[in-house]
């Protein structure tokens, strides 16, 4: 362990309340966390890398963020498209309700089948979509347009 130096400051009341509260939040000694802010301030290379990092995890969390978002979509896209092609209108027999409902109940589990697999890799309805109604053309990519 370095030895170190000991060094008297003086800083506002606030300042150092805020500091009593994020060296508890990480487990620190106040003066590790007043030696890395000093640290940091002193070398800004060594902030830029902690910067970039933080990004970096920024972006992974983004990422998730993303594939949950696909996942909704898709949900929603496949649930729309089954709905209106498969859904008869509830019968008025309570007999006949009845029926119905159980095969709803089958219907749904084979429609969150249905998501789990298209997630996995065949082709999604948003594809499906994006191939309709977009061309290259629309976005004047690729030298595409006008």
């Amino acid at each position: 362990m370095k030895s170190k130096a000991q060094v008297k400051v003086r800083m506002s009341h606030e300042l150092k309340d805020q500091l009593a509260a994020v060296a508890k939040a990480r487990g620190q000694s106040m003066s590790d966390v007043v030696d890395a802010a000093v640290t940091a301030f002193l070398n800004p290379e060594d902030y830029k890398a902690i910067a970039l990092r933080y990004l970096g995890d920024i972006q992974k969390e983004n990422t998730k963020q993303l594939k949950r978002l696909d996942l909704i979509e898709e949900t929603l896209g496949q649930f729309v498209y089954l709905y209106f092609f498969y859904t008869p209108e509830m019968p008025d027999d309570a007999g006949l309700r009845s029926v119905s409902i159980a095969s709803a109940r089958s219907r749904f589990n084979g429609f969150l089948g249905l998501v789990s697999k298209k997630m996995k890799g065949s082709k999604t309805y948003r594809d499906s979509f994006e191939d309709v109604l977009f061309a290259e053309t629309d976005f004047h990519l690729n030298g595409g347009g006008k």
